[in-house]
């Protein structure tokens, strides 16, 4: 039997292994950016003050996110094409 996209029964446990390693990866940001935070507070705001240290802060979060993103998407597979 198939979906309306034409897939088979074993989509719908690929569909859910799929939202759980993307819910994985999207909560993992949490912790990624509540580290950026106490490494702006504690280090940057110290040495740069709040003025350069809050863009600073957006950049190197922005480059953890995407690192984070980068080294985890093999994980996720390859696509499929519906």
């Amino acid at each position: 039997m198939r979906d309306e996209w034409g897939r088979g029964r074993v989509s719908g446990l690929e569909d859910l292994k799929m939202i759980l390693k993307t819910t994985t990866i999207w909560a993992s940001f949490i912790p990624l950016a509540i580290l950026n935070g106490v490494f702006r507070e504690k280090c940057l705001v110290p040495l740069l003050g709040q003025h350069l240290a809050l863009p600073l802060s957006g950049i190197s979060g922005s480059i953890l996110f995407f690192l984070l993103t980068y080294r985890t998407l093999p994980w996720l597979g390859p696509l499929r094409r519906t």
